[in-house]
């Protein structure tokens, strides 16, 4: 797939991979993130993360399967990152390997954080249900 306004809008000037920091923060008592963090209109994070044991092409394979099936327009970045838009909510899926065997999924709502979680994100928890072996930050 083409880049296009779509995958732009949702990752211009948006921080994209992972460091040590993030790994970190993963761990309750570590996270500092709230700290630098901004988060949508109601406090909640504008991320949802979960590891998987399964590999990086099921895994996107399944964002993109949930996302088509939710009528989300799909479009992948060079850096493999997922751009996903749906009205007035725009996603960014990344797949990060942290071991062997152990892949850590962040989506990030870059538009629409209130719509999304109203209206989209219990579809899209049911939906990734099979690849996810725990989600991190549950609200």
């Amino acid at each position: 797939m083409v880049e296009s306004d779509l995958y732009n809008k949702c990752c211009d000037g948006y921080k994209l991979g992972m460091n040590a920091f993030d790994i970190i923060s993963m761990s309750s008592g570590l996270d500092l993130r709230g700290l630098f963090e901004t988060t949508s209109e109601k406090g909640r994070r504008r991320e949802k993360r979960f590891s998987s044991e399964k590999s990086v092409g099921t895994v996107e394979a399944k964002v993109k399967e949930v996302a088509e099936r939710l009528g989300f327009r799909v479009e992948v970045g060079k850096n493999g990152a997922i751009g996903l838009g749906k009205g007035k909510v725009g996603l960014v899926v990344e797949v990060f390997e942290i071991v062997s065997e152990l892949l850590l999924v962040a989506i990030k709502v870059v538009d629409g954080a209130m719509e999304f979680d109203q209206l989209h994100w219990d579809d899209w928890r049911l939906g990734l249900e099979d690849v996810v072996l725990s989600w991190h930050h549950n609200e």
